[in-house]
């Protein structure tokens, strides 16, 4: 009887150890979201950052989001006025021009995305994103 409540107690253990040893996945990126974009010396080819009203906009992954959901950045200068998406680690945002995140979309990558300069984003999305969706890349 006595070996089979050390099984048992080790049987239960096991999953909390388990758990221990598994990196937890993210379930939630925050891309930083800008109105400009700046270039250090202003050389249009070298990497851009993020300038003028900026908001991190943390974003549940596989969730569509859109300016209603963030009242504060909607009534500020950032609603529909986006220009520049930081994506930080391993994820990728698609943006629409839509509230609800259907018709042609842009899947920002990790790092700088410059909707005003071509090299960096597609300019045609340049303050007409209306909506994001964020998964893991």
């Amino acid at each position: 009887m006595a070996v089979l409540k050390a099984l048992l107690a080790a049987a239960l253990a096991l999953p909390a150890l388990s758990s221990r040893l598994t990196p937890r996945q993210s379930t939630s990126v925050s891309p930083l979201f800008c109105t400009e974009a700046a270039y250090p010396d202003g050389d249009p080819y070298g990497q851009p950052y993020g300038t003028g009203w900026c908001w991190a906009l943390t974003s549940e992954l596989g969730t569509c989001y859109n300016w209603e959901d963030f009242p504060a950045a909607e009534d500020g200068p950032l609603g529909s006025n986006l220009t520049y998406v930081f994506i930080p680690g391993n994820f990728e945002c698609d943006l629409y021009k839509t509230s609800d995140c259907t018709g042609k979309s842009y899947s920002a990558r990790r790092g700088d995305n410059d909707l005003s300069n071509a090299m960096f984003g597609p300019t045609d999305f340049n303050k007409q994103v209306e909506s994001w969706l964020c998964v893991s890349s």
